[in-house]
């Protein structure tokens, strides 16, 4: 049987917590990328042109590239909530099968890991 957990490697989880500190006040947002297809292991970030601030972050849709290796995206609450908005839950359903949200002040207390549809799902940083 396939394993279900989610890992992520310790120093993309470094990145993506100091990019969520230089983008503050305003929200950060990328998408999350796998080595290798059907993979669980997310070892890379695909930056792509968006629009945030204080309270939202959105990416240009037309230019998330069709790469089977994306398997979702990873946002910045510039508040200490790390759970998902409504808004959050539309972009969820919509770009993949894993989503990290990282809470101010970003540290490792603060990311939470969420699926699809927004339930939160563990997640080890390797």
């Amino acid at each position: 049987m396939p394993s279900t957990e989610w890992k992520i490697s310790s120093s993309l989880l470094q990145d993506l917590l100091a990019a969520s500190k230089r983008s503050h006040p305003n929200e950060f947002i990328a998408l999350l990328s796998t080595l290798e297809k059907n993979g669980r292991f997310v070892e890379e970030v695909v930056v792509i042109p968006a629009v945030s601030g204080r309270d939202y972050a959105a990416l240009h849709s037309e230019l998330v590239p069709f790469d089977p290796l994306i398997v979702g995206t990873v946002h910045s609450h510039p508040t200490p909530s790390p759970y998902p908005s409504p808004q959050d839950l539309m972009t969820f359903a919509r770009m993949g099968d894993f989503h990290l949200i990282l809470a101010f002040p970003y540290a490792l207390s603060g990311v939470r890991a969420f699926n699809a549809r927004g339930k939160r799902i563990p997640l080890r940083v390797v």
